[in-house]
């Protein structure tokens, strides 16, 4: 009988199911792993390669050198020798390099029974050569201390607000909404950004966070700087009535950049402009560049909800009145408002 797991996803429930159900090794597998318990001296490179999921000699030293730009062997030495490794270099002795046979065999062991995997681990050990298993140890701690600075340069990066801004937002069931609209759902924004300022913009868009499954269509616009934005907003509203607006993004907002925005890269919180094609009363809020994904898209997303959906877990609501609302408690380098604010009032 099949044995199946649900897991959540960015907050969402049985979202992800996965097979855990036991795959026994087939025979050769484990015969060949109980001749190297038994008798390791009479298993053969290609073999002892076989259990420990290296790759053959050459493709193992190509793709270490494409990690570190040394061959295997050498990272080895380098670390018996006790030389400075960098972070790199330590990660060859202690996970190896990385090839699709292993991620894929790998995802097969996850499912063997327990004995199979207890013969596995004991074959394992028995056929790594003494110096790899040297170097290991010797590289560990390098590894570790790196991994440690890695760890505490991102919480230094998602300071403690930021952090809890991030975590209301996959409290909200905007993904679930997404999802469950398939190819009609919304997880992007057309971005507007001038032509004339091209050097600025590739600054600017350089210094973008990275945004996995967030659409951003950039268009060009001929106005200089994007100083008037009610024009932004007549482009906007021809591509939406048009029916032009790529699938994916969302119809009720867009972002654009212009002098001002540019010119925020170098502060402390770089930010672009998000409007509307109908609004007339509020004009165009300043969103803090970190944050346009998943906070910003999550409170647009929030819009197509109802009940206590669309607000919580924030205590404003996801219309522009209401995101200028919050804004007007916090402030940039320059003292004026800029979205989103300290998570409190948000």
């Amino acid at each position: 009988m099949a044995n199946v797991q649900k897991y959540p996803l960015f907050g969402i429930p049985n979202a992800v199911t996965v097979d855990t159900t036991p795959i026994p090794s087939d025979h050769a597998t484990r015969e060949l792993y109980e001749r190297a318990v038994a008798d390791p001296p009479s298993i053969t490179d290609a073999e002892m390669r076989t259990i420990t999921l290296r790759p053959p000699p050459e493709q193992e030293d190509e793709l270490c050198r494409e990690k570190c730009g040394l061959p295997f062997e050498e990272v080895v030495q380098k670390a018996l020798r006790r030389e400075k490794l960098n972070y790199d270099e330590a990660e060859i002795p202690k996970l190896g390099v990385r090839w699709k046979h292993q991620t894929d065999k790998t995802a097969l062991q996850l499912r063997q029974t327990q004995h199979d995997k207890d013969l596995r681990y004991a074959a394992v050990d028995a056929v790594t050569p003494q110096s790899l298993k040297d170097a290991r140890a010797i590289a560990q701690p390098v590894y570790a201390e790196a991994g440690d600075a890695a760890s505490a340069a991102v919480l230094e990066y998602y300071q403690g607000s930021e952090v809890l801004q991030i975590k209301r937002a996959l409290m909200t069931s905007w993904q679930k909404h997404v999802l469950e609209q398939a190819n009609s759902g919304a997880c992007g924004l057309i971005l507007f950004y001038p032509a004339a300022e091209a050097a600025k913009w590739e600054e600017f868009k350089a210094k973008m966070p990275i945004m996995d499954n967030f659409q951003l269509h950039l268009m060009e616009t001929e106005d200089n700087n994007n100083r008037d934005e009610k024009l932004l907003q007549e482009k906007f509203k021809e591509l939406r009535d048009a029916g032009t607006v790529p699938a994916g993004l969302r119809k009720d907002a867009f972002l654009y950049v212009d002098d001002e925005a540019l010119a925020s890269i170098d502060k402390k919180r770089p930010f672009l402009w998000l409007w509307e094609p109908q609004d007339t009363e509020y004009g165009p809020l300043r969103v803090e560049l970190n944050y346009i994904m998943p906070l910003l898209m999550a409170r647009l997303t929030q819009r197509d909800l109802e009940g206590d959906a669309r607000i919580k877990p924030f205590r404003h609501g996801p219309e522009l009145e209401a995101l200028h609302k919050a804004a007007s408690y916090s402030r940039s380098d320059d003292m004026i408002p800029v979205w989103p604010p300290d998570p409190r009032a948000t």
